[in-house]
């Protein structure tokens, strides 16, 4: 078996001096050495190294570089790629590479750690373990993440669905409380649940949407809600093409209060040029509160059933798209990422 790894740094790439946590070169190849000694040589590694920075550091220009890395490879004569990566913005290489890559023919996986390789607490050498597991399954084809939970489940996530992990535990959940399946002895579990796709789903190759070639212009200002977030203090100097606003999970915001209302600051928004889109909504046609319909009633565009990190990440890659309509790419469902309208319902 031949594995393309890509290695960019994090902590799976880290070393611990004194009580400081820094990327490492050598650290960063010494998780092929520590896979090597545990689990025998019978794999091929092919290894590049395009950057070695810790994720929080990344931009959207790192989603691009790993997308036009990979699309430059022969992929004809690997079984699967690995990429590692640190784990702070994980869910949102994850998304862009889920958008970018959503046609390679083989398993494209993404890696992380909770701690440098050299904590005994550290899950990157099994994540990495679990990753070629899951290319040797020849199961599926596509872009995934794995990470092994505080309980030792090795959980596979469709990348596009993957979320922020919390601060306490160290957990990444899935996006529908839903994952896409585990490793376990040895091999890839499929979880055969109404919200996941299919394996046959999974396995078809789609078209190619975005454009290889895209450079990161356009950023997309993106904003949270918080009780007594005062829009006052934003000046949108120049303002964005794009705008998220995540809302609360019933699908509110703020809509009294003079500077309160996010009804009058998407309106300001539009008035200057910037599309105002708005997420996670449910599902069409529910019941709404009356707060959700004053957001709707500013022309904002509702993003259904989509994570707030894969709705950033799609944005900010549609508004780069030289000569491609964004609001005709954000209607479309690239990679899993939109639930189904219903347990019973179909993918978009």
């Amino acid at each position: 078996m031949k594995i393309l790894v890509y290695l960019t740094g994090g902590t799976i790439g880290s070393r611990v001096d004194g009580a400081t946590i820094h990327t490492d070169p050598a650290s960063a190849s010494r998780l092929l050495t520590l896979y090597r000694e545990r689990h025998g040589t019978d794999t091929q590694f092919v290894v590049r190294q395009p950057c070695n920075l810790l994720s929080e550091n990344a931009t959207p220009a790192l989603w691009s570089l790993l997308a036009r890395s990979v699309r430059e490879e022969n992929l004809a004569v690997y079984d699967g790629v690995i990429i590692t990566h640190g784990s702070d913005t994980l869910p949102y290489t994850c998304a862009a590479l889920a958008f970018l890559l959503r046609d390679v023919p083989i398993p494209l996986v993404l890696v992380a750690s909770n701690y440098s390789l050299g904590d005994s607490r550290s899950n990157g050498l099994a994540n990495f373990r679990s990753a070629v597991e899951l290319i040797a399954s020849r199961q599926v084809r596509g872009v995934f993440t794995v990470f092994q939970d505080e309980k030792g489940a090795n959980r596979v996530y469709l990348a596009a669905r993957i979320q922020e992990a919390d601060t306490a535990r160290d957990q990444f959940p899935s996006y529908g409380g839903v994952d896409f399946g585990e490793i376990r002895d040895g091999g890839f579990h499929w979880n055969a649940h109404p919200l996941n796709p299919t394996l046959e789903e999974v396995n078809q190759i789609p078209t190619r949407l975005l454009r290889s070639d895209w450079t990161f212009q356009e950023p997309v200002l993106a904003l949270r809600p918080y009780p007594g977030l005062s829009y006052r203090f934003l000046r949108l100097d120049p303002p964005p093409r794009a705008m998220l606003h995540y809302l609360y999970h019933a699908a509110t915001a703020c809509t009294r209060g003079e500077r309160y209302a996010l009804p009058d600051f998407l309106r300001e928004c539009q008035s200057r040029g910037t599309d105002c889109y708005l997420a996670p909504f449910k599902a069409e046609g529910d019941a709404l509160y009356e707060t959700s319909r004053a957001l709707l009633a500013t022309g904002a565009i509702p993003l259904y059933r989509i994570s707030f990190e894969a709705a950033y990440v799609k944005l900010t890659i549609a508004y780069n798209q030289q000569e491609m309509d964004p609001r005709g790419l954000m209607e479309q469902c690239f990679a899993f990422e939109i639930l189904p309208e219903s347990e019973a319902g179909g993918w978009e």
